[in-house]
């Protein structure tokens, strides 16, 4: 049976080597990061690494996008990466959009949120098929929190798949 990925990436600004091998603890599967740590990034093992750097694993602009999602009409903007690259989403405030309704337009979404409540709607939006959520946060709390609440729906989603 086909297995949907749930993906959970720390975007940080600044390195901090205990945080990162904690938030791996926790369960994040990519570190987004500024161009400068590409390099020092790329060395934890089994972690996507995420940024505008040509050496990461995932480029933003060629294998990733990011669209900025502050007035309804950008929800087209969403529509135009339909089905070609994983599209990282912000909102100033998401209490304004309806994330769900975003993934008719496009399933390869991921959320981004910086508090524990924004990630709470990522992880729901996770579960309804969304891609999962890029969490910018250097409070652990919140990482263990969204990494529990992820780890929960990727195992009822392997469940009700019978895998």
């Amino acid at each position: 049976m086909d297995q949907r990925n749930i993906h959970f990436w720390l975007k940080i600004n600044e390195w901090d080597s205990e945080l990162i091998h904690r938030s791996i603890a926790a369960g994040i599967t990519g570190l987004y990061v500024p161009s400068g740590l590409t390099i020092e990034a790329l060395q934890i093992p089994d972690v996507v690494v995420i940024s505008d750097n040509s050496a990461a694993d995932l480029v933003l602009g060629q294998d990733v996008c990011e669209v900025l999602l502050d007035i309804p009409t950008r929800i087209t903007a969403v529509a135009r990466h339909h089905g070609v690259i994983p599209t990282i989403v912000y909102s100033t405030d998401w209490r304004k959009f309806d994330f769900a309704s975003l993934l008719e337009i496009s399933g390869d979404l991921l959320q981004h949120s910086t508090t524990t409540e924004d990630a709470e709607q990522g992880v729901k939006a996770a579960a309804l098929g969304g891609s999962g959520l890029v969490l910018e946060s250097t409070c652990e709390e919140t990482i263990l929190y969204v990494g529990q609440r992820l780890r929960s729906i990727t195992a009822a989603l392997q469940k009700r798949m019978g895998s």
